[in-house]
């Protein structure tokens, strides 16, 4: 299982450029085109964080791409952010990586330089998707960036025992990758 922060749509790409993987996407995204359909035809793993009642289901869903062999990537802040820290982490998720007993890789994103230039609050939201900002509008910015400088950074990995709670992975993933973070 692959843990990572998440600032933008293009965080998939960049990790799925590096680490062939299934994605977890909220379910809220299945129907939005096109990120949705990228998703869905991507094999990615749609969850409904605000249904309890569909919690098992998601997490057994995630479990059998785990026991399958394949790695599935997951954002546990819950959304994107503004990049000024990383959100705490929703933790019913990591219960998976404990029930099929899958390590846990964190990766920390962090976005570097735009068009030459360091990320700062002037530029940020040409990378940095969150909010009430449309897929096509923040594409359109997107598309007048010329150069990206991004790092990924893959930290120490935790290995996962059964005794362990979906809230102390939650911690211990979440201290890694803010530790990292930019």
């Amino acid at each position: 299982m692959i843990v990572s922060n998440h600032l933008s749509y293009l965080d998939i790409f960049i990790i799925y450029s590096v680490i062939p993987s299934v994605f977890v996407a909220n379910s809220e995204l299945e129907g939005e085109f096109p990120l949705g359909a990228v998703t869905k035809y991507g094999g990615g793993v749609f969850v409904e964080r605000r249904n309890r009642s569909r919690l098992l289901d998601d997490m057994n869903n995630i479990s059998s791409v785990l026991d399958m062999g394949l790695n599935i990537v997951l954002f546990p802040e819950g959304t994107t952010s503004n990049g000024e820290n990383v959100a705490p982490f929703k933790a019913p998720f990591l219960k998976s990586a404990i029930n099929t007993g899958t390590n846990v890789l964190p990766l920390c994103i962090n976005y570097k330089k735009i068009n030459g230039e360091s990320v700062n609050r002037d530029n940020k939201n040409l990378i940095f998707y969150y909010e009430d900002v449309s897929f096509f509008e923040h594409f359109f910015r997107l598309l007048k960036i010329k150069d990206i400088e991004v790092d990924l950074e893959a930290l120490e990995e935790i290995e996962v025992n059964p005794k362990m709670t979906r809230k102390e992975l939650s911690q211990i993933t979440y201290d890694k990758i803010s530790t990292a973070y930019v």
